[in-house]
């Protein structure tokens, strides 16, 4: 005997109203999150919800939203009509409905679910109630047609990539009140500057990334928690640079002095950027916060700098040459990946850095690549995980040290010196990051000097970061100046025709003829800034 089972099937009521001569089939759903307590009307392209209290979530999956209950039929959706007494948009309740041009959202309304408008890309203007006071997670995710978005007064709480892509829109006003904007909440808008209420407590570096127009971040003066020095987001200590607004004008920036921490993505994106300058104090760099900054040319990482996060300079396709300081002993996954550019390596740790689960040096040419390592760790590199993958590892000679006749302090002005007295390992860093660096705008010429014997001659040879010879540098003179240090040659910043160099860094190698007879090579990096 063949026993059937009946099972009842969740399917949408359906009626048919006439209007004149046409006819109309409408469908209707119980959409509450308690059931039978919200109802869902589709009739004509107008979607229109009512009852009393919270919509059902609706959650997706690698097969789409298919939960939804309108889910095949998002294309014919129009305008959404919330009635009041309804609490909450249920997430993903409208996810990709292109066609929907307005929605009208009642007082009752607190909060709107994650994703729950996402790629409504005819939405043109939102309009959120005063009762409205929490936007979930991806709620309006690329609404490219958005221009226009007006916060109640209620709100408080913006969520992770809650209005990210909505190219359109070209002002923002966030009132004061909202606590919470999370990361990449308006990543790629159209506004040219944006103010931070007093109110806020929460922010990150990635709130704002991509923004191509943004110059300005402006924090309201009585905020506790942040504040604003020249457009750029600061913690209120100011020993957290937070994040660069990615068209501020000008093209090299130097971090201040008391900044301990990079956040993530602080300068991602920021194509426009040639040159920053980290001060040596600041002690970590969060992941992606330089990447995708196409114009930067050199980085020089200070010696205070103990590890590098996850992408950091990923997508720096500009990139030649960096300095890694000393004290980095970890370098994150795709820390330098698709720097295709890059040349030129030092890392100053006698202890090769480690790496974390996969490479940092993705796509990098490492046939063409220059390693440089400090003397007397050759060995240690050529056999340390991915630096042995590297075909050029060179040990740097630390006899060699640099004596500027101007250097440059961060106010600008001009400190005149005779000499540095200090180790070149160490001067290498200073030079290239530290609060004087050298610069060609002030410094007649940079000059090199050895302790100890006496120097009958020397050939030096200065080279860019891609290997290039730029300069032969010749001997100035072999009496000791007033440290009892001998002269080997000097450099005017020019290449061989005469032409100033661009900023960068350079190897400098030769050899020098001691007065024993001997003869010694070294070698030192230079940063000229």
């Amino acid at each position: 005997m063949r026993v059937f089972t009946w099972r009842r099937l969740a399917l949408p009521l359906t009626a048919v109203v006439v209007i004149g001569a046409q006819a109309v089939t409408a469908q209707t759903w119980d959409v509450g999150e308690i059931p039978n307590t919200v109802t869902a009307v589709l009739s004509g392209g107008t979607l229109t919800i009512s009852g009393a209290g919270a919509m059902k979530d609706y959650e997706s999956s690698m097969f789409g939203r298919t939960e939804i209950p309108w889910y095949d039929r998002q294309r014919t959706i129009t305008s959404v009509v919330i009635g009041n007494g309804i609490t909450h948009i249920g997430d993903n309740a409208f996810y990709d409905c292109t066609r929907l041009s307005s929605i009208d959202i009642p007082n009752s309304v607190k909060a709107i679910g994650s994703s729950a408008f996402s790629g409504c890309t005819g939405l043109k203007s939102i309009a959120l109630p005063n009762g409205v006071d929490t936007i979930g997670d991806n709620a309006f995710y690329g609404c490219t047609g958005i221009t226009s978005v007006i916060f109640g007064d209620s709100m408080k709480y913006i969520g992770f990539n809650a209005f990210a892509k909505c190219t359109g829109l070209a002002s923002i006003v966030i009132p004061n009140g909202v606590t919470h904007i999370g990361d990449a909440a308006f990543e790629g808008c159209a506004f040219t500057s944006v103010v931070i209420p007093q109110s806020v407590e929460y922010i990150l570096g990635g709130t704002f990334r991509y923004c191509a127009k943004l110059t300005s971040i402006e924090v309201a003066p009585d905020n506790p928690n942040f504040l604003s020095e020249s457009g750029i987001l600061f913690n209120k200590s100011k020993t957290n640079i937070m994040r660069y607004p990615s068209t501020k004008q000008g093209e090299n920036y130097d971090i201040p002095n008391g900044v301990e921490t990079i956040s993530a993505m602080a300068f991602q994106g920021c194509t426009g950027l040639k040159s920053v300058t980290i001060p040596d104090g600041v002690i970590s760099i969060g992941s992606s916060a330089f990447a995708k900054c196409t114009g930067l040319t050199s980085i020089v990482i200070p010696n205070s700098v103990k590890s590098l996060d996850w992408f950091v300079f990923d997508e720096c396709t500009g990139l030649a040459s960096i300095i890694i300081g000393s004290g980095v002993t970890t370098i994150g996954n795709d820390a330098f990946a698709d720097c295709g550019k890059l040349k030129s390596i030092t890392s100053l740790n006698p202890v090769p850095p480690g790496f974390s689960i996969f490479t940092a040096f993705d796509d990098v040419d490492k046939t063409a690549a220059t390693v440089y390592v400090p003397a007397g760790s050759l060995n240690a590199y050529k056999s340390a995980k991915e630096w042995k993958d590297f075909a050029n590892i060179i040990e740097l000679d630390n006899s060699l040290t640099v004596s500027s006749r101007d250097r440059v302090t961060p106010s600008s002005a001009s400190v005149k010196e005779t000499a540095i007295a200090t180790p070149a390992a160490a001067l290498t860093a200073e030079l290239t990051a530290g609060p004087n660096p050298i610069t060609r705008h002030s410094a007649a010429a940079v000059s090199f000097v050895r302790k100890g014997k006496g120097i009958e001659s020397a050939t030096l040879y200065v080279y860019d970061a891609s290997g290039n010879l730029v300069r032969k540098v010749s001997v100035r003179d072999k009496s000791p100046n007033n440290s009892g240090r001998r002269a080997v040659g000097s450099w005017d910043l020019r290449d061989s025709k005469g032409r100033a160099v661009p900023e960068g860094t350079y190897a400098v190698k030769g050899t020098v003829n001691a007065a024993d007879g001997k003869k010694e090579r070294v070698s030192l990096i230079l940063g000229v800034r």
